[in-house]
């Protein structure tokens, strides 16, 4: 449904309200909830009347699928120093935006259905603010990272978008989108939410249920949503995410699927990690440091917990040979724990989805990076480079974060940040606008990830191009995605 259009001059001076979602101490949260709140906000440069239309970037935030807004992440200075129109956009979250009665009455993705409309939009408007429809970059992190992916992968998307950058997640990630061994199904969960407010009685009868919960108030089901996910033990919303599903199609197929058939949308991509994407991972409520065997073990069934699938026992051990192998050391099981847990979220899915992208699309330019770039005024342990989200300080500015929770606003940087900062808001506009994210000023060549050759940019202080070398990942949640799918271990390899 299109929003009314309205006569004369509407002025947008301040921002919109954020999709229901609940407290989080990461976000400030200044912004008051609504329904209301599908709107997307423009960031256009300073430039000559003779300058043609610009390329655009479109930003889809991270956030779990249950948290964040585009209003966060303010695009003035990449759209300055870019040369880009940047767009951020919101989109239904958690309850409102991945509910699913898994059927035609209430399929789900409508998060998805969100963001491909913004999408629509901008292909529609967007030359008004001086960006060029034809030529359009999404890009996200966490979350939004992987609906990039997901949008890559969609028939609904096709030709809204030209390029695509992933920073820090994927189609194939755990918590990429339901996969079959999850153990809360999303129409479970949504039972759940429905016997926590009086509509049980219609289990059975979808439609009739799905008009029940719409009589609840907004903050009522978000509630019940919070009650159900903390119910279960699982403190990532991990039932309210994109699934796949037919009747809307924005995921007909799973991923795996669309991916190693060769049917998605034929861009080029971007995709990376993090060095240190966990940070220092911590059990038991996040107070005890994973420092012995004992405690790593606990780790991997905290991180498999959502699912349920024979042969844990078997991968457990495969994982704690590759990474711990006969040591007792704890400072070095502290480190391989945070390079395991970010290995299995992050660099494992990021590579086996690349493989197959690259594959199955040569004509196109496919670019993979790891981040181990620390910040000047990083609090973190010495062997701690960069953690999950830190590189969209640089993307946007570190001034331009709006995470005063984070202490974002009080810090001092140095030369080095302000340099990494120009240096990744380069590679960014850079390949929004020809799809090679090289510098034309730069010494060094980021050679794209092929079959033959799997190049990866490692970005740092001294920044290096690489073959990518460490292949045990691959294997690994070649076996994690076999578990997950209900391949059977010996099957021939995803990856070929």
């Amino acid at each position: 449904m299109n929003a009314e259009p309205w006569l004369g001059m509407k002025e947008a001076f301040g921002v919109s309200p954020q999709c229901w979602q609940p407290y989080f101490a990461l976000f400030p949260n200044t912004l008051p909830n609504s329904e209301d709140c599908l709107y997307l906000n423009i960031y256009t440069p300073a430039r000559d009347s003779s300058v043609g239309l610009l390329p655009v970037m479109v930003w889809i935030h991270g956030g779990g699928y249950f948290l964040g807004t585009g209003s966060t992440y303010n695009g003035t200075e990449l759209a300055r120093q870019g040369g880009v129109v940047v767009v951020t956009i919101n989109y239904r979250l958690g309850v409102f935006g991945f509910l699913s009665t898994e059927d035609s009455a209430m399929p789900g993705n409508y998060g998805l259905l969100d963001q491909i409309h913004a999408l629509k939009w901008v292909r529609d408007n967007i030359a008004n603010f001086g960006g060029d429809p034809d030529t359009v970059t999404i890009f996200g992190e966490s979350a939004g990272s992987s609906s990039v992916s997901l949008l890559v992968l969609s028939p609904l998307a096709r030709g809204l978008f030209h390029r695509a950058i992933m920073e820090s997640g994927v189609s194939l990630s755990p918590w990429g989108h339901v996969h079959p061994s999850q153990k809360l199904s999303p129409v479970y969960g949504a039972r759940m939410v429905g016997a926590l407010n009086g509509c049980s009685h219609v289990f059975g009868q979808s439609d009739s249920f799905v008009s029940c919960l719409r009589g609840i108030s907004a903050s009522t089901l978000l509630d019940a949503a919070s009650n159900v996910t903390s119910f279960f033990d699982n403190n990532f919303y991990m039932w309210l995410i994109p699934r796949v599903e037919k009747y809307f199609g924005v995921l007909p197929d799973s991923p795996l699927q669309i991916l190693s058939r060769g049917e998605f949308n034929k861009v080029d991509t971007i995709r990376g990690f993090n060095a240190n994407e966990n940070g220092e991972v911590k059990i038991r409520n996040n107070t005890v440091s994973v420092d012995s065997k004992d405690n790593f073990i606990e780790l991997m069934k905290t991180l498999f917990r959502p699912y349920a699938f024979s042969g844990f026992d078997d991968l457990v051990k495969m994982i704690m040979e590759t990474y711990i192998g006969n040591s007792s050391d704890p400072d070095l099981i502290v480190r391989m724990a945070s390079e395991a847990s970010s290995d299995l979220s992050f660099a494992g899915p990021t590579l086996i989805e690349l493989k197959l992208v690259a594959a199955k699309s040569p004509g196109k330019n496919h670019y993979l990076y790891k981040c181990g770039y620390r910040d000047s005024f990083s609090t973190e342990p010495s062997w701690i480079k960069a953690l999950h989200g830190d590189e969209l300080k640089h993307v946007f500015g570190i001034d331009q974060m709006e995470f005063p929770s984070l202490g974002y606003d009080k810090i001092t940087k140095t030369l080095e940040d302000t340099v990494m900062t120009q240096r990744m808001m380069t590679m960014w506009s850079n390949f929004a606008k020809t799809g090679d994210p090289t510098s034309s000023k730069s010494s060094l060549t980021w050679a794209p990830f092929t079959s033959a050759r799997e190049w990866m940019m490692n970005i740092d202080t001294t920044s290096s191009v690489t073959e990518f070398s460490r292949l045990k990942i691959v294997d690994i949640y070649e076996r994690v995605l076999k578990l997950f799918n209900g391949i059977g271990a010996s099957s021939e390899s995803i990856v070929g």
